[in-house]
């Protein structure tokens, strides 16, 4: 894959939510100007922000894809866990996170539907992320035993308690599991 760079777009500055500078997900960062982020790397700059990074710009697994801003979906490069809970106890599957532009429905591209079928095949379901409170979990037909296509959504989710806001950094630093 040829190296990425992102260019004009700032999506991610938009659409994924800071805690350190209290910015919701969905709105503009009052850093981020046409040019980028204005204390990118400099005093001020968020720990989250320095963490973060976009999987378009990292992964060959994204190589057929369209530019975030082009797509109107950021994929993350740090994955979630969703927890299924069912008759004979609780699962939990990994699931690549992407953060949607209100009024998006990736499920209409072609490109990301290849996607997630890729990530299927090695066991990935995908968490599309509206808001850090509204979500739908997408599991594509590699992953079914039906074959088919399943979108759980947020009216059957539930937001687990986790200090960092991903369960499996939770894991990783050894925080609390939730209640």
């Amino acid at each position: 894959m040829a190296e990425r760079h992102c260019g004009d777009c700032t999506l991610c500055c938009r659409l994924l939510p800071v805690r350190e500078l209290r910015k919701a997900a969905n709105t503009r960062c009052d850093h981020q100007g046409h040019k980028g982020c204005a204390i990118y790397r400099r005093p001020g700059f968020p720990p989250s922000c320095h963490l973060w990074s976009c999987r378009w710009l990292l992964h060959d697994d994204t190589a057929d894809m369209l530019r975030p801003d082009r797509s109107r979906y950021v994929i993350d490069v740090i994955p979630d866990i969703v927890r299924k809970h069912d008759a004979s106890g609780v699962e939990e599957i990994e699931v690549v996170q992407v953060w949607v532009e209100p009024g998006c429905d990736p499920m209409q591209d072609r490109r990301f539907r290849r996607y997630a079928e890729r990530q299927a095949e090695r066991g990935a379901g995908l968490l599309l992320r509206f808001s850090p409170s509204r979500a739908v979990a997408v599991f594509a037909p590699p992953m079914a035993a039906d074959g088919q296509w399943h979108v759980v959504g947020d009216d059957k989710m539930r937001a687990a308690a986790s200090p960092s806001g991903n369960l499996i950094i939770d894991k990783l630093t050894g925080a609390p599991p939730d209640a």
